[in-house]
């Protein structure tokens, strides 16, 4: 997005409205597919639900990432490669990784997962660093080891070296499926926001929540 394309004014981008719709038409389908017992988990989300919505809204459109915001989706919009592009991340370029940059709490990585056959990448963010372990946990994914076996936790989520080439793809929900392209995912509001954070020029240190335009 140019910052010239702004104006002035929460909520004034040409384009917010139509990207919170967007948003709210997906999060209302998620809740009314929800089997619960009892309607007071989806009042609960739904009173803060406007909240977030705005939230992811205004940092895709500040964001400076080099993709395309789809509004009418609500996602990113990149080309996909043939291949799920993870072929130069060995276990030791992966850990080495980790091991030789200043890691810092609410850093976005990303993550590899293998279910049934569908392949994809996924944002996360690092909530603890264990430096005498060695160690550092994420968010969703969990635990994992700085070291080239302990890169694949137990729940079997891989994490990755973050490129490029593997950001875009996680930001745009690309996955393949028996090893062919497939249709993307649509992100959650949670790897939506983390999309807003990562720092492309070196993907080293979050960067700050986007202000509002």
């Amino acid at each position: 997005m140019e910052q010239d394309s702004f104006w002035q004014g929460a909520g004034s981008h040409p384009q917010f409205h139509q990207l919170c719709h967007a948003l709210y038409e997906r999060e209302v389908d998620k809740l009314s597919a929800l089997e619960t017992s009892s309607v007071a988990p989806i009042q609960a989300k739904l009173k803060s639900l406007s909240h977030y919505i705005s939230r992811t809204a205004h940092a895709l459109l500040a964001s400076d990432a080099p993709i395309q915001v789809d509004c009418q989706n609500a996602s990113w919009s990149a080309k996909q490669s043939t291949k799920i592009p993870i072929n130069d991340q060995t276990p030791d370029t992966v850990a080495s990784w980790f091991q030789t940059k200043t890691l810092s709490l609410g850093l976005v990585v990303p993550v590899y997962q293998q279910a049934q056959g569908i392949e994809f990448i996924f944002l996360d963010c690092i909530d603890k660093i264990d430096l005498e372990a060695n160690t550092i946990r994420c968010n969703f994914s969990g635990r994992f080891q700085l070291t080239s076996s302990g890169i694949e936790n137990k729940y079997g989520y891989q994490l990755l070296k973050p490129n490029r080439k593997v950001m875009l793809a996680a930001c745009s929900g690309h996955r393949w499926v028996a090893g062919k392209k497939s249709n993307p995912r649509s992100l959650d509001l949670r790897e939506l926001l983390l999309s807003s954070q990562i720092n492309w020029k070196n993907f080293q240190k979050p960067l700050p929540p986007a202000e509002k335009f």
